[in-house]
């Protein structure tokens, strides 16, 4: 299996900018998100389970790819080289329709579904959700209470070179931050050797006590 978090954010807004890090970052889930079972799991037959997933809290921002299977051939080493080929394939495909007339509809039609889907989702949370939502505005440093409005107009802001800009630089370029875990069951050869920032975690619990710790 491996599971790899790609960030996007930068632990603030930056000034005169709000909510457009998480709008950019939406847009992206969106885009690569409608092609991550079908490359991963349909078109490579990597596993059974595959996806990518937006995340939001108080300071930290991006999607985790992930993809869970137990075939022999399909390592977790294979695994992260076919996330990286599909993000690189997906911002290709972006480029080619940059500029287009073609792109600028697709372009639209995307926004006007990310919109729709924060929308969506602020209108069916049932009251423990609304609750919470309330509490964690309330309680938060970064405090807004309409995030709703704002995340939709941050949407409808963005350009299509203002995206591929921020693709370039959070998934392709020597700056984008990514923390990647692969776990190798029975079926999966182990990799010889480590390349750099990587380690090898043989046994499970004594890491997670060296973690507890540290905290």
């Amino acid at each position: 299996a491996v599971v790899s978090t790609q960030s996007t954010g930068d632990g603030g807004q930056p000034s005169g900018q709000p909510y457009t890090l998480y709008a950019l970052t939406a847009l992206l889930e969106h885009i690569i998100g409608t092609k991550c079972f079908a490359y991963l799991r349909t078109e490579k037959k990597l596993g059974y389970s595959a996806g990518c997933i937006l995340f939001d809290t108080d300071d930290n921002l991006g999607f985790a790819f992930y993809v869970q299977g137990s075939r022999a051939e399909a390592g977790p080493d294979l695994m992260q080289q076919e996330i990286s080929t599909l993000v690189t394939n997906t911002f290709t495909s972006l480029q080619n329709l940059a500029g287009t007339p073609e792109g600028a509809i697709m372009f639209e039609e995307v926004k006007k579904t990310v919109q729709e889907k924060i929308l969506a989702n602020a209108a069916h949370r049932n009251f423990y959700s609304l609750l919470s939502s309330l509490e964690e505005q309330i309680f938060s440093s970064k405090g807004d209470f309409e995030v709703v409005e704002k995340k939709v107009s941050a949407v409808q802001a963005v350009s299509a070179e203002r995206l591929l800009e921020f693709y370039q630089k959070r998934f392709l370029s020597e700056e984008r931050r990514v923390v990647s875990s692969q776990v190798y069951g029975s079926t999966h050869e182990m990799p010889n050797t480590l390349h750099e920032g990587q380690v090898l975690i043989e046994d499970m619990l004594s890491f997670r006590e060296k973690l507890t710790e540290i905290l």
